[in-house]
């Protein structure tokens, strides 16, 4: 649990009040029940995830056998799905850490983003009257949390290249998964420096 105190101001830094508020913001029983945590690389925001939900279910997007596992699931994955259907919670958390770093996947020819799929269905299955748990596919889970390099507070330039235009959640993702994510997740952004050695 985070505290005003604790390790988690060292791994913030001055990011800290920023993203304690939007943790508490996120943990309200508010519509916007997830947290998007952006920032540059290297500048903590995995360590707070992790230190804010120790217990989820994380997801390495930079992992194909993972990101595969949102579309397909596993047998794990299944047997939770199961449980969910029975009325069971099996997830408080799912995180999907370095959101961006996955590659479109292959699927009998068809060319298929499993992340961004993965947010559309789980915005469809939370739908908008009841909002209990996200589900989508063999996962349900209470809080959707996520962690990314890309810029998520603006569009790309008319003007940018295509390079330059990834470096964005609406134009990586599309408009149909950041509008989504807007309403499933509160927004934080840490701005501090890579503080890998």
């Amino acid at each position: 649990m985070m505290t005003m105190g604790g390790f988690i101001r060292d791994i913030a830094g001055d990011d800290y009040r920023r993203l304690y508020a939007a943790w508490v913001d996120a943990e309200g029983r508010t519509p916007r029940r997830g947290l998007l945590i952006s920032g540059a690389f290297g500048c903590g925001k995995t360590l707070a995830a992790r230190s804010l939900y120790p217990r989820a279910r994380i997801v390495n997007c930079a992992v194909r056998k993972e990101v595969e596992r949102l579309r397909d699931g596993d047998s794990h994955w299944s047997e939770m799905h199961d449980l969910y259907e029975e009325g069971l919670k099996p997830f408080a958390v799912t995180m999907l850490d370095d959101m961006g770093a996955d590659a479109p996947t292959n699927d009998y020819g068809e060319t298929v983003d499993a992340v961004g799929e993965f947010i559309i269905r789980a915005h469809k299955d939370k739908g908008r009257e009841m909002r209990d748990d996200y589900r989508s596919m063999n996962i349900a889970c209470d809080r959707l949390v996520i962690t990314t390099n890309l810029i998520t507070d603006s569009e790309p330039p008319k003007n940018a290249t295509d390079r330059e235009k990834a470096l964005y959640l609406s134009y990586r993702y599309g408009g149909r998964v950041a509008s989504r994510l807007k309403e499933m997740c509160v927004f934080v952004e840490m701005k501090g420096a890579d503080k890998r050695r």
